[in-house]
This record gives C-alpha cells, sequence and structure tokens, in this order.
C-alpha cells in the first residue's frame, strides 16, 4: 500500500514537473502551449512516416540561450523509436 502510494506521489511531482517545465518554456520563447503541443504533434508524425516511434513518451522541447549577446533558439526532439519502417519511395 505504502508503495502505490509512493508510486502516485512521484507520478504526481512528474506531472507538475511537466506542466511548470512548459509554462516557463512559453514565457521564455513566447510560444503557447497549444502552439507546442503542434509542433511536437508535428514532428512525431513526421518521424512515425518513417520509424515506428512511441508517441506516447516523445517529448519535444524549444530552447533559447544567450550566446554573444545573440539570442539563439533549439528545437529538441526525443523520440522513442521501436524499428524502421520499409518505405518504398513511390509511398
Amino acid at each position: 500500500m505504502i508503495t502505490k502510494t509512493k508510486q502516485r506521489t512521484e507520478e504526481s511531482k512528474e506531472i507538475a514537473k511537466e506542466r511548470l517545465k512548459n509554462i516557463l518554456l512559453s514565457d521564455r520563447i513566447n510560444v503557447s502551449n497549444e502552439v507546442h503541443e503542434m509542433i511536437k504533434t508535428d514532428v512525431v508524425d513526421v518521424i512515425k512516416d518513417y520509424f515506428d516511434a512511441n508517441e506516447a513518451k516523445s517529448e519535444v522541447y524549444i530552447t533559447s540561450c544567450n550566446e554573444d549577446s545573440v539570442i539563439r533558439t533549439s528545437l529538441i526532439a526525443v523520440i522513442p523509436i521501436n524499428k524502421t519502417r520499409n518505405k518504398n519511395k513511390n509511398d
């Protein structure tokens, strides 16, 4: 019983952590959560054309950093891939 409670607490903590990251991300790069989710869906859909990917565990981050007074923005996608798809050029 203690294990289930601890597991739920860990899950709640991860959900809260993810929400906070999304809020901070939106503030930093001025992208709404809806746009962020649309980007994630689009990126995962393209990858799924070529690979059997785990969409539920996929994560897409948009980060910004200041290098020599220039703000550089990057998109980082972490998409677990199970296997490649056999796709012909004619498909």
